[in-house]
C-alpha cells in the first residue's frame, strides 16, 4: 500500500508546517510525514536528522496537547537507519473528529493533491457534515474492480493531470497503481468516487440506479486558490439547498443550513435575488415541460422529479435516514 507522504529535511526542531500537515491528513484519508528526508523535485534524499529523540517527543507531545490541536491526536512513530542517518517516520490516521485545527479554526486544512490547503467556510461546513453522517465516496463496492473503469475516459484524464499538474506525484505510476494511491479503487475494488467518475456506464446504472450528471463551470486556473473552491461550493449550493429539502427532515434540514457561515448565506442570497430577476415565468414552465418529457424519453420514468439524483449523488439518506455524504 502506498500512502501520502510529506517530507521535512534534516532539521533540528519541527517547522510550523509540520502543523498544516498534521490537520491536513487529519481531515482528509491520513498520510505519512519522514523527518529527514529531503525532496528536490522528483527525486529524494536521505539527510538525516540530529537530536532524534528529542524531535519524536516534541511531536507526540504537541498532538496530545489540547492548548496546540482541537482534540487530542494519534500517530504511529517509526524510526528508520539508512546508511547511519536517522529517519522519523509519522502515520497520522484520518481523524474521527474532523475538523482538525491548530492554535485557531482558521488553521483547519485539507490534502489537495501533494500539498496542504487552507479550508475555506464550505469546506469546512462539509468537514463537519462528514463527521456528523459519514462518508460514503471512498467506501469500495463489492463486485468490481479496476477492469470495470472506462479506458477512454481514464487515459483521457491522466493525460490531462500531466499537462496540468507535471509535479503530481503518481504521474508516473502505472495505472492501477494510480488508482489506488489516488482513492479510485481499493483493496482491488473500485470506492464509489472511482465508480462515479471513471466506470462503465452500465456498472455506474448497475450500482447508482439514479445517477445523474450535471456541469458546472468554475472560474479561475487552479483548484489550490481558495477563492476558486469557494466560488465552485456557491454555484452549487442553489442546487443542493433546493433538493435538501426533499430529501431530509425538517431537523435534518434546518441542521444542515445551520453549517452555513453568515457570508454564506449573504453572498447566497444576493446571488439568488439577482438571478431570480432575470428570470421570466411562462419561459421557466415552458422550459421545465420539455425538460420533463425530455427526461422519462431517456428512461427517468420520474422525470424532473428524480432531477435531485444530482443532489443524491452529493447526499443521500441511508437506512437509519441519517444524511451521509456521497
Amino acid at each position: 500500500m502506498i500512502y501520502s507522504c510529506s517530507f521535512f529535511p534534516s532539521t533540528t526542531q519541527l517547522p510550523v508546517e509540520t502543523w498544516r500537515t498534521v490537520s491536513a491528513f487529519s481531515n482528509t484519508s491520513g498520510g505519512w510525514i519522514l523527518c529527514g528526508v529531503a525532496q528536490h523535485g522528483k527525486k529524494f534524499e536521505i539527510e538525516g536528522i540530529e537530536n532524534g529523540e528529542k524531535i519524536e517527543n516534541d511531536f507526540l507531545t504537541t498532538i496530545r496537547n489540547k492548548d496546540k490541536f482541537n482534540h487530542v491526536l494519534h500517530c504511529e512513530p517509526k524510526k528508520y537507519n539508512v546508511d547511519g542517518k536517522l529517519v522519523l517516520a509519522f502515520y497520522i490516521p484520518s481523524s474521527e473528529l474532523k475538523p482538525i485545527w491548530f492554535n485557531t479554526p482558521k488553521n483547519t486544512f485539507i490534502r489537495s493533491g501533494s500539498g496542504d490547503q487552507q479550508a475555506n467556510d464550505l469546506e469546512i461546513s462539509a468537514i463537519y457534515r462528514d463527521q456528523a453522517f459519514g462518508s460514503q465516496s471512498e467506501k469500495a463496492i463489492e463486485e468490481t474492480s479496476f477492469e470495470d473503469i472506462n479506458p477512454s475516459s481514464f487515459a483521457s484524464y491522466r493525460k490531462r493531470v500531466r499537462e496540468e499538474n507535471p509535479g503530481f506525484f503518481a504521474n508516473d505510476y502505472d495505472d492501477e497503481t494510480f488508482c489506488r494511491v489516488t482513492g479510485i479503487t481499493k483493496k482491488g475494488l473500485l470506492t464509489y468516487g472511482g465508480l462515479l467518475m471513471f466506470g462503465r456506464f452500465d456498472k455506474v446504472r448497475e450500482h447508482c440506479p439514479n445517477f445523474w450528471v450535471d456541469y458546472l463551470e468554475i472560474p479561475g486556473i487552479s483548484y489550490s486558490d481558495p477563492a476558486v473552491r469557494y466560488s465552485g461550493y456557491l454555484g452549487i449550493l442553489p442546487y443542493v439547498l433546493s433538493n435538501a429539502g426533499t430529501l431530509l427532515s425538517e431537523q435534518e434540514y434546518e441542521a444542515l443550513t445551520a453549517t452555513l457561515s453568515d457570508k454564506v448565506k449573504t453572498d447566497y442570497t444576493e446571488a439568488r435575488e439577482y438571478w431570480q430577476g432575470k428570470r421570466v415565468g411562462w419561459i421557466d414552465k415552458l422550459q421545465m415541460w420539455f425538460y420533463n418529457l425530455y427526461l422519462k424519453s431517456n428512461g427517468v420514468s420520474d422525470g424532473v422529479k428524480d432531477y435531485s439524483g444530482v443532489v443524491s449523488m452529493i447526499m443521500t439518506m441511508d437506512a437509519n435516514k441519517r444524511l451521509i455524504k456521497i
